[in-house]
C-alpha cells in the first residue's frame, strides 16, 4: 500500500513526509498534497500534535460524553420503570380500597380529601344547622307563652349553638377525637360506602353484605376450575396411556402369534421327519 500510494523516493527518504501525505489523502485533499509539501515538509511536530489532540484527547472526551449520556439514560429509564411500578401499585391499592367492605378507619388516600373538601363541607353544614336552629328558636319563642318558657328555650338554644360551634371547631382539627369520629362517619360510612356501592354495582356485585359470600363463591369457583382442569389433564393422560398400552398389547400379541406359528411349523416339520424315519426303518426291516 505504501509503495502504490507514495513515490518510492519519498517513502524511502522522508518518513514524516510520507505520513503527512497519507494524512492529506485520508482527508480527501488530493490537491493539497503537492502544495503542502513545500510548506510542511519539515514540520513533523505539527502533524504529531494534531494527531494527539484530535485522536486521543477528543476521542476520549467523546467516549466520556457518550458514556455519561448512556448512564443518564439508564438512570432515567430506571426512574421511569420505578414510576410505572408505583403507578400500577397505586392503582391496585386504590381499587382494593374501593372494594374493601366497610373500613373502620380512614384510608391514607383520603387524607387529602379530608384536608381540603371536609372544611368546605363543614362550613356549609354549620351554616345550614345554625340557620335551622335560629328558625326553630324564633318559632319556639313566637309560639311560647310566659317568660319562664322563653328563658328555658333560650338556654337550650344557647347550649345547642355552643355545642354545634365546638363540634365544628373540633372537626377542623385533624388530631381531635371529635373530628376523627365525625370524619370517619362522614367519609367512611357515607362517601366511601357510596363509592364502594357504585364500584360493586359496576363490577357485578349486588349488595354490600354479599362480599364474604362472593369471596367464598370465588374460591369455590377457582377450586372447581382447578379440579376440572386436573380431571381433564388426567383423562387426557389416561387416554394416551390406554392407547399406548393397547398398541403395545397388539404388538406383543402379534409377536407372540408369530412365534407360536413358527414353533408349530418347526414342531410339525420335526414330526414329519420322525414319521419318515420310522417309515423308512419299517420298510428296511420288512425287506
Amino acid at each position: 500500500m505504501f509503495a502504490t500510494i507514495m513515490g518510492s523516493a519519498t517513502a524511502d527518504t522522508s518518513l514524516h513526509s510520507y505520513f503527512k501525505d497519507i494524512y492529506l489523502i485520508t482527508l480527501s485533499e488530493f490537491e493539497m498534497v503537492e502544495t503542502a509539501k513545500s510548506v510542511i515538509e519539515n514540520n513533523f511536530w505539527l502533524f504529531f500534535l494534531f494527531t494527539f489532540f484530535t485522536i486521543i484527547i477528543l476521542l476520549n472526551v467523546l467516549i466520556a460524553i457518550v458514556g455519561n449520556s448512556y448512564e443518564k439514560s439508564l438512570v432515567h429509564s430506571e426512574l421511569l420503570f420505578g414510576r410505572a411500578r408505583l403507578e400500577s401499585v397505586a392503582e391496585l391499592m386504590a381499587l382494593e380500597q374501593f372494594l374493601k367492605p366497610l373500613p373502620s378507619v380512614i384510608a391514607p388516600n383520603f387524607k387529602g380529601v379530608n384536608h381540603s373538601i371536609f372544611q368546605i363541607i363543614s362550613v356549609f353544614l354549620g351554616a345550614l344547622i345554625t340557620g335551622l336552629l335560629f328558625y326553630c328558636g324564633y318559632t319556639m319563642v313566637t309560639f311560647s307563652q310566659g317568660p319562664f318558657e322563653i328563658v328555658i328555650l333560650s338556654l337550650v338554644f344557647s347550649l345547642l349553638l355552643g355545642q354545634l360551634t365546638s363540634i365544628l371547631i373540633a372537626t377542623r382539627e385533624e388530631n381531635s377525637v371529635i373530628g376523627k369520629c365525625f370524619q370517619n362517619v362522614f367519609f367512611v360510612q357515607w362517601m366511601n360506602r357510596a363509592v364502594q356501592l357504585i364500584m360493586w354495582k359496576l363490577l357485578g356485585t349486588s349488595t354490600l353484605s354479599q362480599s364474604p359470600r362472593d369471596e367464598w363463591h370465588g374460591k369455590v369457583r377457582h377450586i372447581e376450575k382447578q379440579t376440572r382442569k386436573i380431571i381433564a389433564e388426567f383423562e387426557e393422560r389416561s387416554r394416551i396411556d390406554a392407547i399406548q398400552i393397547s398398541k403395545k398389547s397388539e404388538a406383543n400379541s402379534q409377536l407372540m402369534e408369530g412365534r407360536m406359528k413358527y414353533e408349530i411349523l418347526i414342531a410339525v416339520q420335526a414330526l414329519d421327519e420322525k414319521i419318515q424315519d420310522l417309515l423308512e426303518s419299517n420298510q428296511k426291516k420288512a425287506q
